[in-house]
Order: structure tokens, then C-alpha cells, then sequence
């Protein structure tokens, strides 16, 4: 796994994403939600849920909340061109409660971010060009924006253009403020984009 274990506020429970992440194939991968209250002092504790990730393992940690509430995203650099697969899933125990397609062909690119009503992170929108690596259409260019979903709906509420995808998680200041980081990881696949790099922060319209 390349995300760390995750524990909800209340302690109760516990939650990994398990499998082989590859670049270039997808491999079997799940989310597994453990309630540390059932497992034993000693030996091999089960999970309580378990929900498939289609497109592999995560490469970040993604969050869960007291009652089981979890979120995830599912973004793949070798699948990032097909649109069937949605970006942000937010789950109940192994109840799907809704699952957010971006639009604009926008992919989710960052670890999530949660406010009390808000799932905040960057999403990215590539182009192919014509180089091809066995069988995958290299990214030409790429466009990146801050994104925050509602975390009732999944609808989009906000976004704003930046130079790059984050690949790491935005950082909520006490006064509103939203600092993004930009490591440009997608973009730096984009044979026609330059990478920016940095750091970005919005500042909140009434502070």
C-alpha cells in the first residue's frame, strides 16, 4: 500500500487501501474499514467492510469519519482517458451514498481535503497527443483548477484555475485561507505543458 492507515476522530475506526498500485496497469485493489473495537487483542483482525477500487490502489491516504463515513478518489495517469470511471466516491460502511463525475473532463489529482461541508483537492484535464507508449496516448497539455465538491451532494460548488495538479493535499488556514500545493505531477507528463510548480493560496472572499 502507498497510503497510510487512517483512524476516525472518534478512535473507533480504522481504514486502509490495499493492493499493488502500478503506472501502466490496473491491478486489484480495495478499501478495507475495520472496527478496532471488534478485533481481537491477539491475532488476525478482519475487515468490517470491504469496497473494491476499480482503477487500483490509492497512492495517498484518504479519509474516514465517525459512523464508517469514507471517502475516496480514483484517478490512474494510465487511465486517465476513460470517462466511465467516476472521480470522488463518498461511502457509508460499503453503501455508496453518491459518486461525483467532474466535468470538463476534469480527473481528480490530489489527496482530499475536508472541511465540515466541503471535499476540496485539484483536478486535472489532459489532451493526448499523438505519441503513443505501447498502446497509451501520451498526455500533450494539461489544465489544472481547485475544486471543492459538496460533501451532501458531490455537486461542484467552487473552482478556480492553477498552474498545476497538487499530488498532495490542500491545507486549510485558521482564517479560511486554502494554500495549494503544486508538484505538477501530471503536468510534468504533458509533453506540451510547462511545469509551474509552487505553492498557491486563496484567500477567503469574507473573512
Amino acid at each position: 500500500s502507498a497510503a497510510s492507515a487512517v483512524i476516525s476522530p472518534d478512535g473507533r475506526w480504522l481504514k486502509t487501501s490495499d493492493g499493488v498500485r502500478d503506472v501502466s496497469y490496473p491491478t486489484s485493489a480495495e478499501n478495507q474499514l475495520f472496527e478496532l473495537q471488534t478485533c481481537p487483542s491477539d491475532g488476525v483482525c478482519e475487515p468490517t467492510h470491504v469496497q473494491e477500487l476499480g482503477l487500483g490502489a490509492l497512492a495517498g491516504s484518504s479519509p474516514v469519519l465517525d459512523g464508517g463515513e469514507c471517502y475516496h478518489w480514483l484517478t490512474r495517469l494510465s487511465s486517465i482517458w476513460d470517462d466511465d470511471v467516476p472521480d470522488v466516491v463518498a461511502v457509508d460502511g460499503e453503501d455508496v451514498r453518491w459518486e461525483a463525475v467532474l466535468p470538463d473532463d476534469l480527473a481528480w489529482s490530489a489527496p482530499i481535503t475536508l472541511t465540515d461541508e466541503l471535499v476540496i483537492g485539484t483536478a486535472t484535464a489532459l489532451t493526448p497527443s499523438d505519441y503513443e507508449l505501447y498502446g497509451f496516448a501520451w498526455p500533450g497539455t494539461a489544465e489544472s483548477e481547485l475544486v471543492a465538491l459538496s460533501r451532501e451532494s458531490g455537486e461542484v460548488v467552487f473552482r478556480a484555475p492553477v498552474t498545476d495538479d497538487a499530488a498532495a493535499s490542500v491545507t486549510v488556514a485558521p482564517d479560511g485561507s486554502l494554500y495549494v500545493p503544486l508538484l505538477a505531477l501530471f503536468h510534468s507528463f504533458a509533453s506540451e505543458t510547462r511545469p509551474v510548480a509552487g505553492v498557491v493560496r486563496f484567500t477567503p472572499a469574507n473573512p
